[in-house]
């Protein structure tokens, strides 16, 4: 599931470039292991295979996945994750959609953002703007 976001990142987490890219958090809920390997990202319901994951991608039961939304368009297995697209910092729909294109797994519709402030769940399972806390 698509569990956190971060739209204005101005201080809260450098990508490998030191650069202040905003950032997806994706968390397996579950206690398996999910494979993410072909599963799309996109910002945009009309293009829904706008950014994909690659094959070999997966999450551990319980962890969480940092995808940096950068329009720097990289995905390579071992490395930093790097979105073809940056989040709108005025509120978008964020969707995750499997391998086939047309599952929607997860969906996260944002208000307007904060600088350096998370929105997304909160320790009562409701979508809130928080502290960012990637990859926790």
């Amino acid at each position: 599931m698509i569990n956190e976001l971060v739209a204005i990142n101005d201080n809260t987490l450098d990508d490998e470039d030191g650069d202040n890219s905003d950032w997806i958090e994706i968390h397996n809920p579950t206690v398996g292991v999910l494979d993410l390997g072909g599963d799309f990202l996109t910002d945009d319901a009309l293009n829904p295979t706008r950014w994909q994951l690659p094959a070999g991608t997966t999450l551990a039961g319980g962890g969480y996945l940092i995808i940096f939304a950068s329009g720097k368009d990289r995905a390579t297995v071992g490395g930093e994750f790097h979105t073809n697209f940056n989040l709108n910092s005025s509120g978008e729909d964020l969707r995750l959609y499997a391998s086939d294109g047309n599952t929607l797994i997860s969906q996260l519709i944002y208000p307007s953002q904060i600088a350096d402030i998370g929105y997304g769940i909160d320790d009562t399972d409701s979508l809130s703007f928080l502290a960012p806390t990637p990859g926790a």
